[in-house]
């Protein structure tokens, strides 16, 4: 949990430092306040804006998005964080496939009278008991 947050800080002490040098320069209540900025602006992006946008753009949650980019990570380093979205969006797409009614089973059934209302029924209205 804090590997994140670690790697977070050490990512905006890398791509700030100019930043925190003129901060410095102000008094350090400013180079504290740019850091906390800093983080705060990286974890929104990797957190939030980024799956979204992904998730979007792959047709996928982005809660899905998410949890593979971190076992993608987990299981293959920084290629399988690369490789995490498509193959998410592989397996949404297979398991879609897999899972969902083909249109022949959907077409049999519709033909057998399953799902029809007295008046649209291939074969004539449905018989309902009712009182006699």
């Amino acid at each position: 949990m804090i590997q994140p947050i670690v790697s977070r800080i050490s990512a905006c002490r890398r791509g700030r430092s100019t930043a925190r040098l003129v901060a410095l320069t102000v008094s350090p209540t400013t180079a504290l306040l740019l850091a906390a900025y800093a983080v705060l602006i990286q974890s929104v992006e990797g957190y939030i804006l980024i799956p979204r946008v992904l998730g979007h753009t792959v047709g996928i949650s982005p809660l899905v998005v998410f949890l593979g980019i971190l076992v993608g990570e987990r299981l293959g380093g920084l290629a399988g964080a690369f490789l995490a979205v498509p193959v998410a969006g592989a397996l949404q797409v297979i398991l879609q496939d897999v899972l969902a009614p083909s249109d022949e089973v959907a077409e049999r059934a519709r033909a057998a009278g399953a799902g029809c209302t007295p008046g649209d029924c291939p074969r004539g209205p449905l018989v309902t008991r009712g009182p006699s």
